[in-house]
């Protein structure tokens, strides 16, 4: 589809390779008004030819990661409660939201809904845990994205908040079918190499927010991993220093969703089963922007 003044309606087609991407200037400001001539995009290289384009906000699927480890305790999971309330003011009629907490493992706080009321109910009998635990971040992202398959609407993604690194010991791993080695003892750095080829692979957007104080920002959280786990999709990492940020920082992610172009092209190889690689530029304008690495060609 062409026009940018109707909703936009993507073919539905095995072959067809759609993603998001955001255009910002030299100051990070979203770029807007842009047509379906500006962008060049390429595959392994090789310009493709556009088949779909739309400037036109879709209907989101938001799932939110929770972190609710005793650190999150007190100020810091009130400015992350604020965040979420402040995210439901955002949604449009057609968005949707589920929401999972983590401290040892992931659960669920509120299934998929559109009910407002539905999400404060749910969030009220939440607290993070007293004393103790752990963060199991990295089996977060994981179930995120998991439950994000079952998702209504086609732009989805991920946003967690945590203030604290992956630290949870492998024999009390969240383990099931979306882990690659399940019952393998992994090192963190092992288990975060493969979980950055998971969430590159994927299709759905990531973004994480990382919650720290400046005097411990090198010991309590790891700011290069939330990146890496989160701009090869076409996110965005933001690390936050203080509590009352939180709310803001949720707010930008919220801009990001709303200000996004929607490209697609028909891949002129046959399925390889392979990852390709992904890149965007915009013609005459010394932009940025900012999309998923690649694709897996699936056969």
């Amino acid at each position: 589809m062409r026009a940018h003044d109707q909703p936009p309606t993507f073919t539905a087609s095995v072959d067809l390779v759609a993603l998001t991407v955001v255009v910002t200037d030299e100051h990070g400001r979203a770029v807007i008004n842009l047509t379906e001539r500006d962008f060049v995009v390429r595959e392994d290289d090789y310009p493709q030819t556009l088949a779909e384009f739309s400037n036109v906000p879709l209907p989101l699927s938001i799932a939110v990661a929770l972190d609710t480890s005793a650190s999150m305790r007190g100020e810091r999971f009130r400015q992350a409660s604020q965040a979420v309330w402040r995210l439901l003011d955002r949604l449009a009629p057609r968005d949707e939201l589920t929401i999972y907490g983590f401290n040892n493992r992931p659960y669920s706080i509120v299934e998929w809904t559109s009910s407002r009321n539905m999400v404060v109910m749910s969030m009220s009998a939440v607290e993070p845990m007293r004393v103790g635990g752990f963060t199991a971040l990295f089996d977060a992202v994981r179930t995120g994205l998991g439950g994000l398959r079952n998702a209504r609407q086609r732009q989805r993604a991920l946003l967690v908040l945590s203030d604290g690194n992956d630290e949870l010991p492998n024999d009390m791993r969240f383990r099931d079918d979306t882990h690659p080695f399940p019952g393998i003892n992994l090192s963190a750095q092992t288990r975060l190499r493969q979980l950055i080829d998971y969430v590159t692979r994927s299709e759905e957007l990531v973004y994480t927010i990382g919650i720290t104080e400046k005097s411990s920002h090198e010991e309590r959280l790891d700011g290069a991993a939330l990146k890496a786990l989160s701009e090869p999709t076409g996110g965005f990492a933001a690390i936050v220093n203080n509590d009352s940020d939180i709310p803001p920082a949720v707010e930008k992610v919220i801009d990001d969703l709303r200000t996004q172009y929607l490209v697609a092209f028909v891949p002129t190889h046959a399925p390889d089963g392979k990852f390709h690689k992904l890149t965007v530029t915009v013609r005459g304008c010394s932009c940025h922007a900012r999309a998923r690495s690649g694709f897996v060609h699936a056969r």
